[in-house]
């Protein structure tokens, strides 16, 4: 796999591994892509959605997404999607860290924006937590960039979790 990569992707890989992480809500944080602009992550919550409370006595319960199956569609403006190669730039960021894990909180996301490209995960329980890791986002996001870019004549894609009310998202900044 690294002898299909880019110099300058394997690059920013080794020298970011450390700082890509899910950030404090309302927080952004920049990931630095030697002669380019920053990978910018950001963390915020779903506006105008009050946190519920568990049904039927049951607790609110932390649900993983790794290695769940999700359902991809690609959608938006035909032609209007990212460039493929600035979702890898992403992704590989993320793979660089492997395991580190994210959580999300109910009716919150996180964001990473490179160039063109903008993947996100999204919790939209307004009741269970999400985890997941970057390893998990970088696999699903890869797929989606593939299959959901300007050149392919798409807008962007979504993938939707099964049995849970979460998605990753790739779309044009």
């Amino acid at each position: 796999m690294w002898i299909l990569m880019p110099a300058w992707v394997i690059f920013i890989g080794l020298l970011s591994c450390w700082q890509v992480s899910a950030a404090t809500i309302g927080s952004t944080s920049h990931i630095p892509v030697p002669g380019f602009p920053d990978i910018i992550v950001t963390t915020f919550p779903l506006p105008d959605k009050p946190k519920g409370e568990p049904t039927n006595g049951n607790a609110a319960q932390l649900v993983s997404l790794v290695d769940r199956p999700c359902t991809n569609t690609c959608s938006g403006v035909p032609g209007w999607g990212p460039n493929q190669f600035d979702c890898s730039t992403i992704a590989y960021s993320l793979y660089s860290t492997g395991g580190q894990a994210i959580t999300l909180s109910p009716f919150l996301v996180t964001e990473w924006s490179f160039r063109s490209c903008k993947v996100t995960v999204t919790n939209q329980s307004p009741v269970d937590s999400v985890m997941t890791n970057q390893a998990s986002v970088a696999a699903v996001s890869e797929k989606l960039a593939a299959d959901c870019n300007a050149g392919n004549n798409a807008g962007g894609g979504l993938c939707l979790y099964q049995n849970v009310s979460a998605a990753v998202f790739v779309q044009h900044t």
